[in-house]
């Protein structure tokens, strides 16, 4: 007689509502009692077989030694078998987890007498395919592109995209061992944190006029003035700085004996910031069987890449790759639900590096940054030295089909 679930015992929420939709009265395998809402473990096969399909790859069979002596070795699958991802998948362990096993296999309703062959096996090791981001990447080269040629402003496409991106970018953490606080993506600083900005000083009259009024000549250029930059559009003024020194000097990226002058800036108010140096690093419990799963699953895939794609160097004379980043920023700024004050991202000419970029404020006078200059904080240095660390590149050429495949990868260390 079959096994009994009842909607009791399952922990996942998505899978409870599943079986107090359709469950029926039984005595539950799990906990011995008789339950109004009760599934068969053959019915959850069916339901967990489309998900594992989706989410497993057979293993690649790899050839082991066994000793110095061992010649010829044997071959050996990696991975994992079926039923630790059963379990991975229902979130929690059974008694009977070995009939859940053969329900999935049964599910898969594969007849081998008819040529068929079956997927899923408890001999086989499998190994898990990880969401893709590259449909979410697809769709931020299209709205580039649109932004660039045909719409640069109301995009309703661009503002959908974003709407959906950041929607629940409150709620978001990181990897707790990864991060020095709470872990949160939206970052909380209180007022007098301080922020560098650098300028080169290429003359005698600049280096006064930065002594004299160190904020007007070293702060962010006036609104109507500013070039357009990553994050801001021509003639909109933002304040891009760092949070280290030796960051805000490398954005700069002065030549040999050039000179430069640096101020601190500590920030009037407390702030809302959202980091993307921690998106990398960023989780979030999803659950594999709610409706949505492969598409949250992708969005928080591509969401891991978004620190380093809006940091990537542009080629000088083509800025216009900054427009969906200008428009990314906008959004975050004034579209968002919950407007920010200001962005974090990682440098592209420092490891480790943290810039940032407050937004301005609007007054009657104009805008205003939510910073003010640190009395005395202005100082000066001449680059002596500049230093690059390269990793080699190897080539490997693999064949696909008739035509040669050339492929760059990076050695991990």
């Amino acid at each position: 007689m079959a096994s009994h679930i009842c909607s009791c015992c399952i922990e996942d929420i998505f899978l409870k509502a599943t079986v107090d939709k359709e469950g029926l009265p039984a005595k539950c395998d799990a906990c011995g009692v008789e339950q109004l809402k009760s599934i068969t473990v053959s019915r959850l096969g069916k339901i967990l077989e489309p998900i594992l399909r989706d989410l497993l790859a057979l293993s690649d069979e790899v050839r082991r030694f066994s000793s110095e002596d061992d010649e010829n070795g044997h071959l050996e699958q990696e991975g994992d078998d079926l039923d630790y991802f059963v379990q991975d998948i229902l979130g929690q362990y059974f008694d009977f987890n070995d009939e859940i096993v053969e329900a999935v296999i049964d599910a898969e309703g594969c007849w081998p007498p008819d040529g068929d062959e079956a997927f899923f096996s408890a001999a086989h090791s499998y190994v898990r395919l990880y969401a893709s981001y590259q449909n979410h990447a697809t769709t931020w080269r299209h709205l580039d592109r649109e932004i660039r040629q045909t719409r640069r402003f109301f995009s309703f496409k661009v503002k959908e995209f974003f709407d959906e991106l950041f929607s629940d970018i409150e709620t978001l953490l990181t990897y707790a061992e990864r991060t020095r606080d709470d872990g949160i993506l939206v970052q909380f600083l209180p007022a007098g944190s301080p922020f560098y900005r650098s300028r080169i000083c290429d003359s005698d009259g600049l280096r006064r006029r930065m002594i004299e009024q160190p904020y007007k000549h070293v702060g962010p250029p006036p609104q109507g003035s500013a070039r357009a930059g990553r994050m801001n559009a021509d003639g909109i003024s933002l304040f891009y700085g760092a949070r280290e020194l030796e960051t805000c000097l490398a954005e700069i990226r002065p030549a040999l004996r050039v000179e430069t002058g640096t101020i601190t800036v500590e920030t009037t108010k407390p702030l809302r910031v959202l980091d993307f140096t921690r998106f990398e690093n960023a989780k979030k419990s999803l659950s594999y069987f709610q409706p949505d799963y492969k598409q949250q699953a992708a969005r928080f895939a591509f969401l891991r890449q978004l620190g380093n794609l809006i940091s990537r160097p542009v080629i000088p004379g083509h800025e216009a790759e900054y427009f969906i980043t200008q428009a990314m920023t906008e959004y975050l700024a004034h579209e968002h639900s919950n407007p920010f004050d200001g962005l974090f991202y990682p440098s592209a000419q420092r490891a480790e590096g943290t810039n940032v970029v407050l937004f301005p404020q609007p007054t009657p006078k104009g805008i205003k940054f939510p910073a003010k200059y640190k009395d005395g904080s202005i100082i000066f240095h001449k680059t002596i030295q500049i230093e690059y660390k390269h990793k080699e590149l190897a080539l490997r050429l693999g064949a696909k089909g008739a035509e040669p495949d050339w492929e760059w990868w990076e050695d991990q260390d």
